[in-house]
């Protein structure tokens, strides 16, 4: 009976075997989690059993791109969702910090904000009558009162401008 070649070899032939990064694999020997045959090869059912009992459930022997977990999301080494988890962790991190030093806003906020400007905008037009009555009752000239409502409006602005 011939022994499966796939059963021993070196680290990178595993990583190819779990199709993972070598540094996963290297991880994983730091962390004590590669089982050697006595020739040295790394043994890989023996290593298999031993991620599994870790809580690294990546199956042997199958191509990883078509095999999903329950969610439907590609299965990982817990070296690699570390390492995921990590990169999502700092990226967090540093949105908190822009957004704690006003770098950036939140999509709310800017809204808020803009509401607020318009609010502003349409109060004040709606002053502009109002005030400008009282000057235009005497007028009789069509440009005369045109210019006058001109002159109100580029005044809300100016005034509209300043705030």
């Amino acid at each position: 009976m011939t022994e499966d070649p796939r059963q021993t070899g070196n680290q990178a032939s595993f990583a190819a075997f779990k199709g993972v990064s070598r540094q996963t694999v290297t991880d994983w020997k730091q962390r004590g989690l590669l089982v050697f045959s006595d020739d040295g090869k790394v043994d890989f059912l023996a290593t298999d059993q031993r991620l599994a009992d870790h809580g690294i459930r990546q199956p042997a022997n199958i191509d990883l791109t078509g095999v999903t977990s329950i969610d439907g999301e590609p299965l990982w080494s817990r070296a690699d969702a570390e390492t995921v988890k990590e990169n999502f962790s700092a990226r967090l991190k540093q949105l908190e910090f822009e957004r704690e030093s006003t770098r950036v806003v939140t999509i709310d906020d800017a809204a808020r904000h803009i509401v607020n400007e318009f609010g502003i905008v349409r109060q004040r037009c709606r002053t502009i009558g109002a005030e400008i009555a009282p000057r235009l009752s005497g007028m009789t000239s069509a440009s005369e009162i045109k210019a006058a409502i001109d002159d109100a409006v580029v005044a809300a602005l100016a005034d509209l401008s300043a705030v």
